[in-house]
């Protein structure tokens, strides 16, 4: 039997000025398929998870962010793997984003609240934007979907967003 662990995934919500939110486009051939997320980095042992999550945004998109708060995590178990992901609210403070240095996804955009994409991830954009009110049920069609397994994430703070 292979020895099972946990990785540690941290997201960073990013949005800019205008409250869109910058979301990337996997890569069809990633294990995932093709959607829109938020930039994802999987933290190395013994890094905290701000820590990675800074250093991944630095060195793979070419920006240094400030991160505003922990939105909440989820774990996703599977049989083979173990995902324990944390979200958190961030601001560029530095730099122009870009792909150049990341092979997993190939695009990007700033989207508005009402503009998420349908293919957009339930786990990865939907629920941390549900859970700080940037989307509502009216806005997002597949927020039916977070209702449902809104009980699956947990919570750091209710509170809106700074």
């Amino acid at each position: 039997m292979a020895d099972k662990s946990i990785k540690i995934c941290c997201g960073a919500l990013v949005l800019n000025d205008d409250e869109k939110a910058l979301l990337v486009r996997l890569n069809r051939a990633s294990e995932l398929g093709e959607r829109w997320s938020i930039p994802m980095n999987i933290a190395n042992y013994g890094e905290k998870t701000e820590d990675s999550l800074m250093k991944a945004m630095e060195k793979e998109y070419g920006v240094k962010i400030q991160i505003l708060r922990a939105i909440g995590f989820i774990d996703e178990i599977k049989s083979d793997e173990h995902l324990h992901k944390v979200y958190f609210l961030c601001r560029i403070e530095n730099g122009n984003f870009n792909l150049k240095n990341n092979k997993n996804y190939v695009e990007f955009k700033w989207f508005s609240a009402k503009d998420i994409p349908e293919d957009a991830s339930i786990n990865e954009v939907l629920l941390p934007m549900y859970i700080l009110k940037y989307i509502t049920v009216r806005e997002c069609a597949f927020c039916f979907c977070c209702l449902h397994i809104i009980n699956m994430i947990t919570f750091i703070s209710p509170a809106a967003p700074p």
